[in-house]
C-alpha cells in the first residue's frame, strides 16, 4: 500500500524551506487537516518557502477540491511563504491549477519540473539535494 505522504520535513535551513512529498490518494479532509497542522508548525517556526512535490503522487481530486485546498493554504500558511510545486508530466496540469489558485490568493507560487531551478527560486544553496533519485521517480528518500 502506498503512503499518502512520503515526506514532510525541513529541506533547507537557511532560508527555511519545508518539503512535502505527496504520495497516494488523500481525501480533501485529510489534506485540509494536514495543511492546518503545517500552518501550526509554521506559526511556531516560520518558513520562507514550501515545496509541494507531486512527482510521485496519485492525484484523483475533483476540480472543486483544489479550490478548497488552496483556500485551506490561504487560511493556515502565511501569505509571505513562497510556494513551489515540482511535478513530472503526469501531474503538470494539477500543479498548474494549484499555482493559479494560490496566485489568485496573492501567494508567490510557481510550478517547476527541475529541482535546481526550483531551489534557486527559493534561494536555497545548490547543495540542497533532490530527495527523489533520478532512476526511480516513484521513490522518495526520507
Amino acid at each position: 500500500m502506498k503512503r499518502s505522504i512520503y515526506a514532510s520535513q525541513l529541506v533547507c535551513e537557511r532560508p527555511r524551506v519545508w518539503y512535502l512529498a505527496i504520495g497516494a490518494n488523500v481525501t480533501i479532509d485529510q489534506s485540509v487537516a494536514g495543511v492546518r497542522r503545517l500552518g501550526l508548525r509554521f506559526a511556531a517556526q516560520p518558513v520562507s518557502g514550501m515545496i509541494v512535490d507531486y512527482r510521485a503522487a496519485t492525484l484523483r481530486r475533483h476540480p472543486y477540491e483544489y479550490s478548497e485546498l488552496a483556500l485551506a493554504i490561504s487560511m493556515y500558511v502565511p501569505p509571505t511563504t513562497l510556494v513551489a510545486y515540482i511535478t513530472g508530466a503526469r501531474n503538470t496540469q494539477k500543479a498548474a491549477l494549484m499555482v493559479k489558485l494560490l496566485r489568485d490568493r496573492n501567494y508567490a507560487a510557481r510550478g517547476f519540473q527541475r529541482w535546481g531551478e526550483m531551489t534557486a527560486w527559493l534561494s536555497c544553496p545548490p547543495s540542497v539535494m533532490d530527495p527523489i533519485p533520478r532512476k526511480n521517480r516513484d521513490v522518495v528518500l526520507v
